[in-house]
């Protein structure tokens, strides 16, 4: 996240959006990026159960409903992809997957 200096785009699970604002460091660092000028797009499927998260989460970006998302990833800048195992609602990230290959980041964004 501090890396950033244009744009994160990010394809995330439903249990996400609990993630990026219940844990205060994750919280902290996306409206850090915000201020910096870093914009944010989320695709997700967007619930019941996640909606007030997702309202949240308008203040620093903008979201896009999908049915079924699986998975959770995200490119910055188009330089870098990270993606995370499955996410437990409001829980810290326990592992994540790095990589600044051309080829993986360039198949990830599109």
């Amino acid at each position: 996240m501090s890396k950033a200096k244009q744009k994160i785009d990010s394809v995330v699970d439903s249990t996400a959006p609990s993630v990026i604002i219940e844990v205060e460091s994750i919280r902290k660092e996306r409206f850090a990026a915000k201020d910096r000028g870093v914009e944010f797009r989320y695709v997700t499927e967007i619930t019941k159960d996640n909606l007030s998260y997702c309202k949240e989460m308008l203040k620093f970006s903008e979201i896009r409903h999908l049915d079924g998302v699986k998975g959770n990833f995200e490119v910055c800048d188009e330089k870098e992809y990270v993606a995370s195992n499955r996410l437990n609602k409001a829980e810290p990230l326990q592992q994540l997957i790095y990589s600044n290959v051309k080829e993986i980041v360039e198949q990830q964004q599109y």
